[in-house]
C-alpha cells in the first residue's frame, strides 16, 4: 500500500497522487476513479461512489493527511441500480 503521508514539501501533484492511490487501495474505499487536487489550503476529492458510508469513509482515509490543510468533499454519492429483469436490446 502507497504512503499517502504527502508531506507539504512535495509538488502538490505527488501529493495528490499519493492521496488517490490511498484511496484506491484502503479497503473502506477501493475506489481508483477519485480525483484529488492538492492547494497549499486544501485538499479536493471528486467522484463518484455507491454509497453514504463510503462517501464518510473517503474524509477517514484522508483526514490524517491532511496537514492542517481542510478538506473539501465533493464526492457524489450515486447509487448502483440493479435492473428489474431482462435488459430489451433493439
Amino acid at each position: 500500500m502507497p504512503d499517502p503521508s504527502a508531506s507539504h514539501h512535495e509538488e502538490p501533484e505527488y501529493q495528490a497522487e499519493h492521496l488517490r492511490a490511498a484511496l484506491a487501495t484502503d479497503p473502506r474505499v477501493m475506489q481508483p476513479g477519485l480525483e484529488v487536487g492538492v492547494t497549499p489550503g486544501a485538499v479536493v476529492v471528486r467522484g463518484c461512489v455507491p454509497t453514504e458510508s463510503m462517501k464518510g469513509a473517503v474524509a477517514e482515509v484522508l483526514q490524517p493527511h491532511l496537514e492542517g490543510r481542510r478538506l473539501v468533499n465533493d464526492v457524489e454519492v450515486t447509487p448502483n441500480v440493479v435492473p428489474d429483469g431482462a435488459e430489451d436490446l433493439v
